[in-house]
């Protein structure tokens, strides 16, 4: 049993991190985990770049961009995995007009937290990744948030000479368009669009006259691109290990619940800290999963698809774009992105925004797929990790009569809730009257308050040219990646005057050549088609913004 299990040891760099929180991850259903900024929590893009300065707290974002890679490396024990993407699929596809002379850098967290005595770390690996678009002044963030158990999709704009970055949590009805799986995306094989493909080194090499792009070498082999693709394979099955430890134990009995996550966590610990695997502790843990799995995933459980197709840039594709496959989405988001989906040069079969039906594979007790939740949790405790805990409890006696306790109290440490590896050290550590050691966990309370892209600008929001523009179309374009109705009076006039005639277009509806907004049969564009006169002052302000007396 004990060399038939270890093959499932790929497993040990996973697993979301430790101790009961709200369960938001346990829903099916990617809108359950919607709301931009964490209810609990924040992203580990925000606590590793939060400074104290005296009394406060304040989150620094260094330019140039070499500077902020170093300041992130430090919390690593090796530098991030660098790729350069000129002619992607990302949101920031159209962010320059010259993709070989500004290409889109993507950085992923591939190695262990640094440590250094009792200051344990971040867990970064596989949970921190950055796209900047030089040209663009903007950078985004994913990376997890350990009390949630979910990635965050941030966007910092405002990244430049002479400017002061703005980090905000994005809408993430338009991140999970393309992120399907609430998790990081990347290339299948042969990652054509990356400076891996010789083509692409040569237009860079062209473009940029010179070898290295801020920091990064142009020439480039493709195992670059596969660490970053293998990070990101990983990083998909933490969501999916978090339904594990909650509802791949949750029994009919709510005390028989906990003892299974119990068991869970000391066969996870008694493998990691003393290569102990016990096959008799593992033949009762089965019994427990195959009942509660038979509740919760009776049709085994779905990991979500993380791939998505090769893409070639330089291949010619030609004719009009079907974009029906976001039929799926909600007229919500469907409308802002159709525009970016109606892209001619990305045929709709390596589109990201077309929906990924099939899962990458459905896990069963039959396949013995539960005992992947025991190896997922001794992966999420670094070497720092396990010297400390080794040290805390030294044998297996140690451990069991720790975890003992923590069963016992109320509310039990093993009840549902987010599985956490900085908050399981903290309480075995304070069982132990022991002091906590530092970990990933901050005092959120002191930070900076989180922001999204659809909070609402400071300034004057009364100009009564622009009410009907934000009755009928902030829904869409209040927030997200085309928020052109985002802030004050001043800004949104702006924002209009400059794209007036493409909007004039859209709403002129009998003539339109381009897609019409707002989109057909959404719940704005009905009710917009019940008031023609408004439409037509919608019009006319955009004509008087286009031409200024």
């Amino acid at each position: 049993m004990y060399k038939r299990l270890l093959g499932l040891a790929f497993s040990l760099s996973l697993l979301a991190s430790c101790q009961p929180s709200k369960p938001s991850q346990l829903k099916d259903s990617v809108t359950d985990l919607q709301g931009e900024t964490p209810l609990e929590g924040r992203s580990l893009f925000d606590q590793i770049t939060m400074v104290r300065e005296g009394n406060q707290v304040l989150q620094k974002i260094p330019f140039p961009f070499e500077q902020l890679r170093a300041q992130l490396e430090t919390k690593l024990q090796a530098p991030m995995m660098a790729t350069l993407i000129p002619k992607g699929r990302s949101l920031q596809r159209h962010a320059t007009s010259e993709p070989f002379r500004y290409p889109r850098v993507v950085l992923a967290a591939i190695t262990e937290g640094s440590a250094q005595g009792e200051n344990l770390g971040f867990l970064l690996k596989d949970r921190l990744y950055l796209g900047y678009v030089e040209a663009a002044n903007q950078l985004e963030a994913i990376s997890y948030n350990p009390d949630m158990g979910r990635f965050e999709f941030q966007i910092i704009d405002n990244y430049g000479p002479g400017l002061t970055p703005r980090v905000r949590y994005a809408s993430r009805a338009f991140c999970l368009a393309c992120h399907q799986n609430e998790s990081p995306i990347f290339s299948n094989p042969s990652w054509d669009e990356t400076n891996a493909n010789p083509k692409i080194q040569a237009q860079l090499l062209q473009a940029i006259k010179s070898d290295r792009y801020l920091g990064i070498p142009i020439r480039q082999l493709s195992n670059v691109p596969n660490a970053i693709d293998d990070a990101t394979d990983r990083a998909n099955l933490l969501i999916p290990f978090q339904k594990l430890w909650n509802a791949g134990c949750t029994l009919k009995d709510e005390q028989a619940s906990q003892h299974c996550r119990r068991l869970s966590l000391e066969m996870a610990l008694s493998y990691r800290l003393y290569d102990l695997f016990d096959d008799s502790q593992y033949a009762e843990l089965k019994t427990a999963y195959e009942a509660a799995w038979s509740l919760a995933f009776p049709k085994g459980l779905k990991i979500p698809q993380n791939n998505i197709p090769n893409f070639d840039p330089f291949q010619d594709f030609s004719g009009k774009k079907d974009t029906s496959f976001l039929d799926r989405l909600g007229v919500e988001v469907k409308g802002d992105l159709e525009r970016l989906a109606d892209d001619k040069d990305i045929p709709a079969e390596v589109e990201p925004l077309r929906e990924r039906k099939e899962p990458l594979e459905i896990w069963t007790t039959q396949n013995e797929d539960a005992a992947r939740l025991i190896f997922a949790i001794a992966g999420e405790f670094q070497t720092a990790d396990r010297l400390f805990l080794k040290g805390l409890l030294p044998n297996p006696a140690d451990l069991a009569q720790t975890l003992d306790l923590l069963e016992q109290e109320t509310p039990s440490f093993f009840q549902a809730g987010t599985f956490t590896r900085c908050r399981t050290i903290a309480a075995l550590a304070q069982v132990k009257a022991r002091s906590q050691p530092a970990c990933d966990f901050r005092d959120f309370k002191v930070m900076p308050p989180a922001q999204s892209t659809g909070q609402a600008s400071t300034g004057d929001q009364h100009d009564p040219r622009l009410s009907l523009f934000r009755s009928y179309c902030s829904q869409c374009h209040g927030s997200g990646p085309l928020n052109f109705l985002e802030g004050d009076d001043a800004t949104v006039l702006q924002n209009l005057a400059n794209d007036a005639k493409l909007h004039i277009e859209r709403l002129s509806w009998e003539t339109s050549k381009s897609r019409s907004m707002p989109p057909a049969n959404s719940a704005p564009r009905k009710l917009l088609e019940a008031a023609p006169a408004d439409r037509e002052k919608m019009i006319q302000v955009l004509k008087q913004l286009s031409n200024p007396l």
